[in-house]
C-alpha cells in the first residue's frame, strides 16, 4: 500500500492548480492515519478568501477520484482549515454548515471531519441547521427589482426574460402593468416542474435576486453571521414547493454547487422566518411548502456529475436539489 500511495499523492501533487486538475486554494494528499484507515486530507491555504467556497466541493471531487482508484477501499475525508481573518468569518460559518449537511447525509459511506489550526471542529447536526436560535434573525423586506437592467450579460438578460413578465389588468382606461406582481410563466422552459404552471390559480409571482443572509439580535452590517448572497429567481413550483433557482450560462465553475447548497440550507434554516416575507412577495401560503433548489445551465463542469451526487445525497428528506440542463439536445434515432 505504502507505495500506491506515494504514486496516488505525487499525482495529486502533479494536478494541484493544473488544467483538468484541482483548485490551487487547496491541497489534497492520502494518509495512513494511527488507526490503519486511510483519509485524505484538504488543506486550506492560508489568506486565500477562494478556499472557502472551493474546499468541500473540490475536496469531494478528488475523494470521489481516490476512492475510485483504491478500488473502493474505505476512505475518509478531512479538511483541515487555517484560522479565517475577520473578513472570511461569514463564508468560514457557511462552509462549516455546508460541511455539516455534507457529513451527515454521507455518513453512511464517508467519514468527514473538519479540523481548524489542528483542532477538531464539532459540525451541526441537521437538527441544529434547521432550528436555529431565535436571536437569529433574517431580512423582513427588500427592494423590488427592475426588469430594464442594461444587457450585455447572457445570465442577467435571460434573468431579465425570465422575470420580465408582470401581471397585466385592466386599470383605468387601459390595460397596464400591475407592479411587483410578477408571474413565472416563462419558467415553463425549465421542464416539468414548471410546465403549464401558468393554467395553476392563483397565479404564481416570482422574485429576481433574493436576498440571504442572516443576522445576530438585529438587522445591521455589524451583526452579520452569513454572507449576503443574492438568489437568480426564488417562485413556487407546480408540485407546491419553494423553488430557488440559480442560472449559470457558458460559465461551469465546479463551486456552484457550494452556492446553490448555501441557498437550500438558508431556506431550510430559516424558512420558518422567511414565511410572511416569502407569501407577501409570491402571493402564497407556502408554510408547509417544501423546498427545491435548482441549477440552470447550457454548461457544466465535468467533475460535476461525481460531485453532485454527494450533495444531494438527503434526497428530499431535507430539501431537494435539482440539475436543468439548457440547450440539451437529442442525437437523431438510428
Amino acid at each position: 500500500m505504502g507505495e500506491a500511495l506515494d504514486a496516488i499523492n505525487k499525482d495529486l501533487e502533479r494536478q494541484r492548480a493544473t488544467a483538468g486538475g484541482y483548485q490551487g486554494s487547496i491541497n489534497c494528499r492520502v494518509d495512513e492515519t494511527s488507526a490503519g484507515a486511510l483519509e485524505l486530507c484538504v488543506t486550506g491555504a492560508k489568506e486565500n478568501s477562494d478556499v472557502w467556497k472551493m474546499a468541500d466541493p473540490w475536496g469531494f471531487a478528488v475523494w470521489h477520484e481516490i476512492h475510485n482508484r483504491l478500488g473502493g477501499i474505505k476512505l475518509g475525508l478531512r479538511f483541515e482549515m487555517p484560522e479565517p481573518s475577520k473578513r472570511d468569518l461569514l463564508k468560514y460559518e457557511a462552509f462549516k454548515r455546508r460541511l455539516s449537511y455534507l457529513a451527515e447525509v454521507n455518513e453512511s459511506c464517508i467519514s468527514v471531519v473538519l479540523s481548524k489550526c489542528g483542532e477538531i471542529v464539532i459540525l451541526y447536526r441537521i437538527d441544529e441547521l434547521a432550528n436555529r436560535p431565535d436571536d437569529e434573525v433574517v431580512r423582513n423586506k427588500f427592494d423590488d427589482r427592475s426588469d430594464k437592467d442594461r444587457p450585455g450579460r447572457l445570465e442577467k438578460d435571460f434573468q431579465s426574460y425570465l422575470f420580465g413578465k408582470g401581471l397585466w389588468d385592466f386599470v383605468g382606461n387601459g390595460l397596464r402593468n400591475i407592479v411587483g406582481k410578477r408571474t413565472n410563466e416563462r419558467l415553463a422552459l425549465f421542464g416539468d416542474d414548471f410546465s403549464r404552471i401558468g393554467e395553476l390559480k392563483p397565479r404564481l409571482h416570482v422574485e429576481r435576486e433574493f436576498p440571504t443572509g442572516a443576522f445576530k439580535g438585529k438587522i445591521s452590517g455589524d451583526t452579520r453571521i452569513l454572507p449576503t448572497e443574492y438568489i437568480d429567481l426564488v417562485t413556487i413550483n407546480k408540485n407546491k414547493e419553494i423553488a430557488i433557482i440559480e442560472l449559470k450560462f457558458d460559465d461551469d465553475p465546479l463551486e456552484v454547487v457550494a452556492q446553490l447548497l448555501n441557498y437550500a440550507l438558508f431556506f431550510f434554516s430559516y424558512k420558518e422566518k422567511l414565511t410572511p416575507l416569502i407569501d407577501e412577495r409570491l402571493g402564497c401560503s407556502c408554510r408547509d411548502y417544501r423546498i427545491k433548489a435548482y441549477l440552470v445551465s447550457n454548461v457544466f463542469h465535468p467533475r460535476l456529475d461525481d460531485v453532485w451526487r454527494y450533495y444531494c445525497r438527503g434526497g428530499d428528506a431535507h430539501f431537494g436539489m435539482r440539475i436543468v440542463r439548457m440547450g440539451y439536445m437529442e442525437a437523431n434515432p438510428s
